[in-house]
C-alpha cells in the first residue's frame, strides 16, 4: 500500500477525526475502530490526538493483562484460576496429612468399625452370663433384646455427611 504514486494524508491531531480516518492511520478495519466506540475506548467528537491516547492506553492496558475484551476480565481470570490452584494443592495437602479423604473411603471406615462394635456387643450376653449367677435365662434374653435393638438401630443410621452436627439423633434408646 506504499506506493510511490499514493499521495500522503497528513492529519490535524487537534481536529475531530471520522472512523475511516482513525481506522486508516493505526491500520486496523473500520468495524474494528466501530468497536472501539461500542466498547467507550474512544468516544464520537473527540480530536484525533485524543482518540490516539485512547487506543494506545487500551492497548497497553490489554497488553498488562488488566483491561477487559467482552465479559473476559483476564486479571480476574488469572486471579480466579489461581485461586482454584491454591485450593486445589490444599485439597492435596489435606489428603497427604491425612486430614480429608474420599466419602467412600470413609463410609467403608465407618462400616469396618460398625462391624467391629456389633459383634463386640453381641458378646455381652455371654460375658454377663459367666460373670454372674443371678442373671436369669429371661433377664439374658432382656439384655439380647436391647442389643438386637442397637444393633438394628445401628444398621438403620443414615449419615448426613454434609450436614449439621446439630441435626444429628445421637439418642439410641
Amino acid at each position: 500500500m506504499n506506493n510511490s504514486s499514493e499521495v500522503k494524508t497528513i492529519f490535524d491531531h487537534s481536529k475531530e477525526c471520522s472512523q475511516v480516518e482513525f481506522s486508516r492511520m493505526i491500520g486496523v478495519s473500520e468495524a474494528t475502530v466501530s468497536g472501539l466506540v461500542s466498547r467507550g475506548v474512544i468516544s464520537i467528537g473527540q480530536s484525533l490526538e485524543e482518540w490516539n491516547k485512547q487506543y494506545c492506553s487500551q492497548i497497553r492496558e490489554q497488553a498488562a493483562g488488566r483491561a477487559t475484551n467482552g465479559d473476559i476480565d483476564l486479571a480476574t481470570e488469572r486471579a480466579l484460576l489461581a485461586k482454584e490452584q491454591r485450593i486445589r494443592i490444599e485439597m492435596q495437602n489435606a489428603v497427604t496429612k491425612r486430614e480429608y479423604g474420599p466419602i467412600e473411603a470413609m463410609e467403608m471406615g465407618v462400616t469396618n468399625a460398625m462391624v467391629k462394635v456389633v459383634s463386640k456387643l453381641d458378646t455381652i450376653p455371654g460375658q454377663l452370663k459367666k460373670r454372674s449367677d443371678v442373671l436369669t435365662a429371661d433377664d439374658l434374653g432382656i439384655v439380647s433384646r436391647v442389643i438386637a435393638n442397637i444393633r438394628n438401630d445401628i444398621a438403620d443410621m443414615d449419615i448426613d455427611w454434609f450436614g449439621d452436627v446439630d441435626d444429628q439423633d445421637d439418642d439410641i434408646q
